[in-house]
């Protein structure tokens, strides 16, 4: 069979509209398939087998790809061995891996790829906004192998979809700055994360948490406490869903440390445009909130709610920080506690407010 030339032309500028008018890959995908015959087609990441999901897929080839991951025959697929050939030539197609007869001997072809209807392969690259992708086009069952000159045909529409990257990196570079500033507004430690779960920014609360009771290692979020492997998983989990509102997104993670209550860590899906989800940056956010922190107020708004000095509102700060102890509140300013009493004095003077236990209340419900 011989491809469409006109519609394949038409399909590709499917493609190049996919960052501007917001539709997704899949009508881009299935105009692509029917101009050149083929069964479905999934883009995927060529050379970082660890990319996570979900990929462009055409909507016909969704079933197949779910079943090659449930039933691991991602780990008996041949395909894409001759890597090196592909990232020179530019397309792969079953011919540079298998013969015939191998086909016919191969559980892979047999009960996987031949049951789902679908027999010949080609791997064409493309360079999209940063990653050398294989656009793998599957064709039916009975139909021949990939021609010499439909190879060529296909080679050569390759840079015509790698047009996406300067596009799709100009928009995800405005969305990541987005993205930034609104991190920068937030008061609680934050982070920002790619879909690799690397930290791409982090905002100037976040330096209060820092080598402290979290690092960043290989690019890598990591606790210093027992529970870094549940926090790595819940981040990598988060991030891999596909849904926004996933049970897990948003939800508390109780990260102990040596000192203090333990962290409340959440991991959060970014909402992604549906056209560009697979290749932005900015994928989910994680935040840190340290009870510790929280519970006690500002300085200055001591000052100003209560008309307070400098040093009296430090010492309310210390009797929240020892839960209202006193004695533990005057050692740690080093002074006695019948001085730290006498302040107690003049603050509630000041204050208006007739008990410490009062004024505690009250500072608290003012946080940082």
């Amino acid at each position: 069979m011989s491809f469409d030339v006109n519609a394949l032309d038409r399909a590709v500028d499917h493609f190049l509209e996919i960052p501007f008018r917001g539709m997704g890959w899949a009508p881009a995908l299935e105009a692509f398939d029917s101009a050149i015959g083929a069964f479905g087609t999934i883009v995927l990441p060529a050379l970082n087998e660890k990319m996570p999901g979900p990929y462009p897929v055409s909507p016909s080839l969704v079933p197949c790809a779910r079943q090659y991951v449930e039933e691991n025959w991602i780990k008996a697929d041949i395909r894409l061995r001759p890597l090196k050939k592909f990232v020179r030539q530019g397309v792969v197609t079953d011919q540079d891996v298998i013969s015939r007869e191998g086909k016919r001997r191969s559980p892979y072809f047999q009960d996987f790829i031949h049951k789902n209807g679908a027999d010949e392969w080609a791997g064409l690259r493309a360079d999209i906004a940063g990653e050398i992708c294989c656009v793998s086009i599957q064709r039916p069952l009975g139909v021949e192998p990939f021609s010499p000159n439909e190879l060529a045909v296909l080679t050569s529409i390759a840079p015509r979809l790698s047009m996406l990257t300067s596009m799709i990196q100009q928009l995800d570079q405005a969305r990541l700055n987005g993205v930034s500033d609104a991190l920068e507004a937030m008061t609680t430690p934050a982070f920002l994360l790619n879909r690799r779960s690397e930290v791409l920014r982090f905002n100037a609360a976040a330096k209060s948490v820092l080598n402290k009771d979290i690092m960043i290692k290989d690019s890598q979020l990591e606790l210093r406490g027992p529970d870094n492997n549940a926090f790595r998983k819940r981040i990598s989990g988060v991030l891999r869903q596909s849904a926004i509102a996933s049970p897990s997104s948003g939800l508390p993670l109780l990260a102990r440390r040596e000192k203090g209550r333990p962290l409340l860590v959440r991991a959060h899906r970014l909402r992604s445009d549906p056209s560009l989800a697979y290749f932005e940056s900015a994928w989910g956010i994680v935040t840190v909130t340290d009870p510790d922190r929280h519970l006690i107020p500002a300085s200055d708004l001591l000052q100003s709610s209560f008309g307070l000095s400098e040093r009296e509102a430090g010492l309310i700060r210390l009797l929240v920080q020892h839960n209202g102890s006193a004695r533990d509140a005057a050692d740690t300013a080093h002074i006695s506690y019948e001085t730290f009493r006498t302040h107690m004095r003049n603050i509630r003077g000041k204050s208006g407010i007739n008990s410490i236990a009062e004024l505690i209340r009250l500072a608290t419900s003012l946080r940082e």
